[in-house]
């Protein structure tokens, strides 16, 4: 649907629960059936880009996801509340959970199923957190959670590494924090080549922040303390000359030539 959401009326929102009913089938890893959970098709399309997606030629009316594209529970809260801002007064964007795994698993369905609203809302909130790492950690619990089920190309994933990286170098980490970390990378190799990558780009800027000279009289300098002497000495040059004129006092000639009167 090209108009999003939250920009439809009550009645466009309560229009797409008219009509045919779709499913949403999510398949399970340890062979019991698969969960099967009823949405109105039209309703289910607009909020879900998958399904949008595998709808469109009107054949299925089925939407499939494989084992551990998500959690039962989280995949039935999504589906739910997307009946229920259909038929309410307002549009309402799906609450936060006070647990944060339950926001992680969350987010996790809404990247299955493609749903924008979701990782808008959810994803936001997930993204606050991770970027105020390095004041407020998160739980290992918590990382160790998102670190295994959410995509390694998501933003929110690639932003986590990075400042656990920072930390982790920084000094941040307690003891038994960097120690899980490390265990876990040596599972992952993915991890710890992204971590090994990150912590060498920072071994890298703080070298070329170093001065390479030998003494304090020395003139060498890399090429960003070069570059930044040569703006500075440039800044002074203007400063000077700006000071040199502000010091002329104007003339009655001088008024009524700026004036145009002369």
């Amino acid at each position: 649907m090209s108009v999003p959401i939250r920009d439809l009326t009550r009645f466009e929102r309560k229009t797409l629960l008219q009509g045919p009913q779709a499913c949403v089938i999510l398949n399970m890893a340890d062979g019991t059936p698969p969960l099967v959970i009823p949405v109105p098709r039209a309703a289910l399309e607009a909020f879900s880009t998958v399904a949008s997606k595998q709808l469109a030629d009107g054949n299925t009316a089925s939407v499939i996801l494989q084992p551990g594209a998500a959690a039962p529970g989280a995949l039935r809260i999504l589906l739910e509340w997307i009946q229920r801002t259909c038929d309410a007064r307002d549009y309402m964007p799906l609450p936060k959970k006070a647990a944060l795994s339950h926001n992680v698993m969350m987010y996790h369905a809404a990247l299955a199923l493609g749903m924008t609203e979701v990782k808008i809302t959810i994803g936001g909130y997930l993204n606050v957190l991770v970027e105020d790492f390095c004041n407020q950690p998160l739980r290992w619990n918590d990382v160790y959670q998102m670190l295994t089920i959410l995509p390694q190309t998501s933003m929110i994933i690639q932003r986590l590494v990075e400042n656990l990286a920072h930390a982790r170098r920084m000094g941040l980490l307690p003891l038994e924090y960097k120690q899980n970390l490390e265990t876990f990378a040596k599972t992952c190799p993915e991890l710890h080549k992204q971590l090994d990558k990150h912590d060498q780009r920072m071994s890298n800027n703080q070298t070329l922040l170093r001065p390479i000279g030998n003494g304090p009289n020395s003139n060498t300098r890399n090429w960003v303390s070069r570059k930044n002497n040569t703006e500075r000495r440039g800044g002074h040059t203007r400063r000077r000359e700006f000071a040199d004129a502000s010091e002329h006092l104007l003339s009655d000639a001088d008024v009524d030539r700026i004036m145009g009167r002369g």
